[in-house]
């Protein structure tokens, strides 16, 4: 799995000893072979604002786990709603759906996502 962020001193970015230890845990746990550490370091980078390395996770961790394709497809989405991609986000979020992620919540997230586009 590949692990990228945005090293530097701005709000949202991470140190370059930070991102060096984040991708550390990230690269232990990608290589573990439990599903659920897995989707548990994704979800660390999702919530430190490192979304793309997020969403480089997820994708990996779907097409290695195909079963939690759902799962990995609406955090997807929300990487996306965090950096503007609306329209993506939301193919992410029906895709999620197909996959067996909770509908309502996808449904939710979707309205969101059409709403920001709205403006």
């Amino acid at each position: 799995a590949k692990v990228s962020a945005f090293v530097g001193e701005a709000p949202g970015q991470v140190s370059l000893a930070e991102a060096q230890e984040l991708a550390v845990q990230v690269q232990r746990a990608m290589t573990t072979g439990a599903v659920d550490a897995k989707i548990n370091a994704a979800a660390q980078l999702l919530l430190g604002g490192q979304y793309q390395a997020s969403i480089d996770a997820y994708l990996e961790i779907a097409r290695v786990h195909p079963e939690r394709t759902g799962t990995c497809y609406g955090q997807i989405g929300a990487g996306l709603f965090f950096i503007r991609q609306y329209e993506r986000a939301i193919e992410y979020y029906e895709a999620a759906k197909q996959h067996g992620a909770n509908p309502r919540m996808m449904d939710e997230n979707i309205a969101e996502a059409r709403a920001a586009l709205a403006g």
